[in-house]
This record gives structure tokens, sequence and C-alpha cells, in this order.
């Protein structure tokens, strides 16, 4: 697990590859500056609007959850790939889950934490909770 926590600062997120006058892979972000930027956002979003979530619709945000998985939403990138891009590239949709679930199985192999986070990890990618998010790409 240490060494894929270190793998993450190489692995090339590649969705703006795809894109219409997209960036050269050199001018891409990686795995670890976008788990960054996705944990510290959607940490501090999840703190500031749950109260107001709660008092105008009921519903409730699990904090804890919501930091968990958006520490490990690609962690096993590190592994597997950014499969998302190929995936839609290929398919038209998201079709590679089993791919990076299985790299996140073997991240967490052996480890306390491993049943909370392929729980969250399957409920983030059915998009069936408020903590998760229900979006057309991957």
């Amino acid at each position: 697990m240490i060494s894929d926590c270190i793998a993450q600062k190489r692995a090339i997120k590649w969705g703006y590859v795809r894109q219409f006058g997209g960036l050269y892979p050199s001018e891409c972000g990686t795995v670890v500056a976008h788990s960054n930027a996705v944990s510290v956002l959607a940490t501090v979003l999840a703190y500031e609007f749950s109260d107001k979530l709660k008092s105008e619709t009921d519903i409730e945000v699990n904090l804890p959850d919501v930091d968990l998985m958006a520490m490990f939403h690609d962690f096993e990138e590190a592994r597997s790939g950014d499969t998302g891009v190929s995936s839609l590239l290929v398919h038209g949709v998201c079709k590679l889950f089993p791919l990076e679930r299985e790299g996140l199985e073997a991240n967490l192999k052996d480890l306390r934490i491993s049943q909370r986070v392929l729980e969250l990890f399957d409920d983030y990618r059915e998009y069936k909770t408020p903590e998760a998010y229900d979006s057309p790409y991957c």
C-alpha cells in the first residue's frame, strides 16, 4: 500500500487528453494532485453545508464517510490507471469499475479499514446516497 501511495504522484489523470483542444499527457495532473484537491473540496463543502442541507431537505450527510471516500475515490488508479477515460473512449460509458475495485482491494488487503472503504467505493459507483455524486462520467 505504501508504494501505491507514492506511485499516485506518477499516475496521470487522462481526462483532459480526450477532449477537443485537450492537453498533452505531460501537461496533465496526477492522481495524487487530483485526489488531494477532491479531498479538500469534499471535506470543506460537506462541513460547510451539511447543517443547511439537513435543515432544508432533511438529508443527513455522513461527514466521516465523505472524508474517507474523498481520500480513497481514485486511490486504486496507482495500479489500474485512469480507467474511466479508457472506458469512455472505447464503450462510451464507464465499464471498468471492477478493475479499479480490484486495485483498491489489493491496496487495502488485510487492513481493518478495507471493508469500510470498499463499501463506500461500491456506494460511490452506484450513486445511491447523498455522499455519492451522480455523474454521467467516471
